[in-house]
């Protein structure tokens, strides 16, 4: 058998990467071309920065009512509308009584305006130098809660602040009133919060007040000067006049005092009864002269001593009320 010689296995030829070559060409191409055919990015515009410094708000304060006014405790009430107004909106408006606590109803309330009808307790210092002329404001003192002066600053708004017509305060008159805003520096936190002040002014009734003080005193007065005339005879009367006086006028100091808180001071009040027990005890101090030289048969030197008491009693008084009153 012979064997047929077997046929050589043909060749595939792999065709030549070329195609793939070519799309991928194509394909940067339309690449290429889009990119340089697209309009340029443009970038995304910066969020809106915060405005620059804080906000300004108006605040005005109508006074409605105050309540009694207690010298004792230096507490006090008032009833007032709140009134709180900016160009801008103004936030966040929480605040506070720094000398006080009390409950606020909101009216209106807008990003630009804001409106309250407050009841509130407030105190004071009382000084009471000056009494019975004393004169006292009654603050009303407004602070944000949170905000310090690099978010929010107060200014007065003259438009709406003033005092209602019908506000009365039994055994004071009103002397007007005054606003405006300061800042308030808290050293150990180093913060600084801005404060709206209203301040209500006001005094005793002059005539009522002096005349309820000082007449007692001129009655004392009185009598002290009218013994004088009584002559060294009635040496004895003289004597139960002026200590009567003296003790009198001990006793309406007393209720004068216990009228007001105790003070570190003395009051004008204070310093004319003081006046007014030099004078008395001054006349007394006389009087026992007199009486010792009758005692002792010097009746001419106890008249000489009655005649200089017309001057020297008087000219004390003088000086000694001058200096009670405008003493600093």
């Amino acid at each position: 058998m012979v064997d047929r010689p077997q046929a050589a296995a043909p060749t595939v030829e792999r065709p030549a990467p070329w195609g793939a070559l070519v799309r991928l060409a194509v394909t940067l191409l339309f690449l290429l071309a889009g990119a340089l055919v697209s309009p340029p990015a443009v970038a995304a515009d910066p969020p809106p920065a915060a405005a620059a410094g804080p906000v300004h708000v108006r605040v005005g304060l109508y006074m409605l009512n105050v309540g009694k006014y207690d010298l004792g405790t230096g507490t006090f009430t008032v009833d007032f509308y709140l009134s709180l107004r900016s160009d801008t909106d103004m936030g966040d408006q929480r605040f506070e009584f720094m000398n006080g606590r009390g409950t606020s109803d909101k009216l209106v309330d807008t990003p630009t305006e804001k409106f309250y009808r407050c009841q509130v307790n407030l105190m004071t210092n009382v000084n009471l130098q000056r009494f019975p002329f004393d004169e006292h404001e009654l603050p009303v003192i407004l602070e944000h809660v949170t905000r310090t002066t690099r978010d929010l600053v107060y200014e007065v708004d003259d438009a709406q602040t003033g005092v209602d017509a019908e506000v009365k305060l039994v055994g004071w008159a009103l002397k007007g009133y005054t606003a405006a805003t300061r800042e308030h520096d808290y050293p150990p936190y180093r913060e600084s919060y801005s404060q709206y002040c209203y301040r209500l002014k006001i005094g005793r009734v002059l005539l009522i007040t002096s005349l309820k003080t000082f007449l007692p005193v001129i009655c004392f007065l009185l009598v002290t000067f009218v013994s004088l005339l009584l002559t060294v005879e009635k040496l004895d009367g003289k004597l139960g006049m002026n200590t009567a006086m003296l003790i009198a006028s001990v006793m309406f100091h007393i209720a004068i005092t216990g009228s007001l808180p105790p003070v570190g001071y003395l009051t004008i009040a204070d310093r004319v009864l003081v006046a007014t027990y030099s004078t008395i005890a001054l006349n007394t101090v006389l009087t026992v002269m007199m009486l010792r030289l009758v005692t002792r048969k010097a009746d001419g030197g106890a008249r000489r001593l009655r005649d200089r008491a017309f001057a020297i009693v008087p000219a004390f008084a003088v000086a000694a009320y001058l200096f009670a009153l405008f003493m600093p």
